[in-house]
């Protein structure tokens, strides 16, 4: 594993490294285009996998195209981590629509919630559920430009 683990850190610069090796939960990463963002994310989605700290299954990588998300899947794979589901903001929120939407008790089948009450039962279900996983942890990494 400590092989992998070096793979992964290979080639990052110290900034990065930094992001990489974080502890566990939000992190938001603030750099401008073409410094490194999104393999600086996938690193750290495979560092936080091949350490044990977070199951890949457990990952949602957002991003916002097809073309990125297929991306962000390709270099994952590369680095030896598969079954992480990356997805376009609207694809991940379709689905977590559709996977809520029995829990909220609306009839259908989640094609249409644009009444204020469907909104409210969606929005009240989904933090009930996600409430307390990581609480105000969230940490910033800025990559100066």
């Amino acid at each position: 594993m400590r092989a992998e683990v070096g793979r992964v850190l290979a080639g990052l610069d110290e900034q990065q490294v930094a992001a990489v090796v974080a502890p566990p939960g939000p992190l938001r990463i603030l750099a401008g285009a073409g410094t490194g963002k999104t393999r600086t994310v996938t690193h750290r989605i495979a560092y936080q996998h091949l350490t044990g700290a977070v199951p890949a299954t457990l990952v949602l990588a957002v991003t916002h195209s097809s073309k990125a998300a297929g991306e962000m899947r390709d270099r994952l794979d590369r680095l030896g981590v598969g079954n992480v589901q990356a997805r376009t903001f609207h694809a991940a929120a379709l689905r977590q629509l559709r996977y809520f939407w029995r829990a909220t008790g609306l009839p259908g089948d989640s094609r249409c919630c644009w009444t204020p009450t469907a909104r409210a039962r969606i929005t009240g279900t989904c933090a009930r559920r996600s409430a307390g996983r990581w609480g105000s942890r969230a940490r910033t990494w800025t990559r100066p430009w």
